[in-house]
């Protein structure tokens, strides 16, 4: 029989990322807008300096979680970059997720990328035109994706993702996606991860989270 995993209990890390007040008022209030919340209360589930870096370790963190805001250091270069998730992460062979879901960059330089569907004009179509317009709309709408071997959000032509960690948290990549029409979020394609941290959005009326 499968053992069962056996984690301590949840509690804040040793060093945050570093949520000053406003900065979290204006995360929160970017997410809950995407999300159509009133929450304005973000609660730690995952940290890499607490509960150990590895996939397998978040995806229990976080299971059955959704809306949750997904925050990555980037090494030597100081930025900070993330992404907002409409549904809990988790393994799946199917792409899932929606158009609620973003990227963003805190700093430097704060940022939001929101999905926008692609249109195109059906007087534009022919059966090749209308195959790649079927491509590039499922490229579009790969909002999450959750593997063994790495998460991402956000995909293109190339194989490439708006933001995609390893199955260790020790590596990431970011590249335009279709969609989301970012850049690389750290303003680089490859970079070494630092902490990283997930929260979830909490009612402020209740305290109960957002489901």
């Amino acid at each position: 029989a499968k053992e069962t995993m056996d984690f301590e209990p949840l509690k804040r890390p040793p060093r945050p990322l570093g949520f000053v007040a406003n900065d979290e008022m204006k995360l929160g209030r970017s997410a809950m807008a995407s999300a159509e919340s009133t929450s304005n209360k973000l609660d730690l589930l995952y940290s890499t300096n607490v509960h150990g870096r590895t996939l397998e370790s978040f995806y229990y963190r976080v299971k059955k979680r959704g809306h949750t805001i997904l925050l990555c250091e980037v090494l030597n270069n100081d930025a900070v970059i993330g992404m907002f998730a409409s549904q809990h992460w988790r393994i799946s062979n199917k792409v899932y997720g929606d158009g609620e879901c973003f990227l963003f960059r805190m700093s430097p330089e704060p940022q939001c990328w929101k999905w926008k569907p692609e249109v195109t004009s059906l007087d534009e179509l022919d059966d090749e035109g209308d195959s790649a317009s079927m491509s590039n709309s499922a490229l579009s709408m790969q909002f999450m994706v959750g593997k063994e071997t790495f998460i991402s959000m956000g995909g293109n032509e190339n194989g490439s993702c708006g933001l995609r960690f390893n199955e260790d948290f020790t590596r990431g990549d970011s590249a335009p996606a279709k969609g989301f029409n970012n850049p690389p979020l750290p303003g680089v394609s490859n970079f070494q991860v630092g902490a990283v941290e997930v929260y979830q959005l909490v009612s402020s009326i209740d305290g109960k989270t957002i489901e």
